[in-house]
């Protein structure tokens, strides 16, 4: 009878404890993490490089830029980047003076002017790189001038703001 219930107490332990290593670890962070390789955005591309802590982000903003330029002689310049494989471009442009205000975007090194538009006293205009270049802008150094009463003739007192994407979705229309 003692065989049989150090054989029945055995038994029983052998399977308490095969239980007891199956059941889930109740660990919060077990230090484990997917690296960026295996991370993969929704639409399916590789998102290496853009893993924060696990946090997914499927598109990519390459920079946000603007200025506010003044000047009373009548032409004002500013600069802003557009990064490698960021080429699709949002400008928001607002013309701040009762006067017009002309608007001239250039590519620093192409000289290739994206955009050249009047804009009229208190008045705004957005360009999107997609109107006119659905494939998108290139990369680089852009010049934005500002000429007041659109020849130069009138102080400037304009803004702009803008970013460049990887994804027209980020354009919100």
């Amino acid at each position: 009878m003692k065989a049989k219930a150090l054989l029945f107490t055995a038994l029983f332990l052998a399977i308490a404890t095969q239980v007891s290593a199956a059941a889930p670890s109740t660990e919060v962070n077990n230090g484990v993490s997917p690296s960026p390789s295996l991370i993969t955005s929704l639409n399916g591309s590789s998102n290496e490089g853009n893993n924060d802590n696990g946090i997914i982000t499927p598109q990519a903003i390459g920079g946000n830029f603007g200025e506010t330029e003044t000047d009373p002689d009548g032409t004002a310049t500013s600069n802003f980047v557009v990064p490698g494989g960021y080429g699709y471009v949002k400008i928001y442009f607002k013309n701040n003076s009762s006067s017009p205000v002309s608007v001239v975007v250039t590519h620093y090194d192409t000289k290739k002017v994206y955009v050249n538009k009047k804009i009229s006293g208190g008045g705004s205009y957005t360009w999107y790189s997609t109107d006119d270049n659905p494939q998108g802008v290139r990369a680089g150094q852009y010049e934005v001038t500002f000429r007041g009463g659109g020849d130069g003739t009138k102080p400037v007192n304009a803004s702009y703001k803008g970013f460049a994407t990887d994804n027209t979705a980020d354009f919100g229309r």
